[in-house]
């Protein structure tokens, strides 16, 4: 793992903990208020799974994404090999099945 990568995990985490704390703050402005503080859970926690979701899918985008590349650059050289090159194919395909 290169600084950049765990510098970027830093951030992440530092980005989550900082929402945290926001929730956090908004619901002890709501305390005494069970119905905002429920709607406003509710809120929060739909965001936090849509978010998770556009991070997993931008993941399995950037995957698909390399074995395209790594299929474009097997077909590129002077001998590919069809076994590696059909096992990359169809992993690719499997992935975009699974992908929408």
């Amino acid at each position: 793992m290169t600084n950049d990568e765990i510098l970027q995990i830093l951030k992440d985490r530092e980005t989550e903990l900082e929402h945290e704390v926001n929730h956090y703050r908004v619901m002890k402005s709501f305390e005494g208020d069970e119905k905002q503080q429920m709607r406003f859970s509710l809120l929060y926690a739909e965001s936090k799974v849509s978010l998770r979701l556009c991070k997993k899918t931008i993941g399995k985008f950037e995957d698909l994404n390399d074995l395209a590349n790594d299929i474009e650059k097997e077909l590129n050289g002077e001998c590919p090999d069809l076994d590696k090159l059909l096992t990359m194919f169809v992993n690719l395909k499997r992935g975009l099945r699974d992908f929408q």
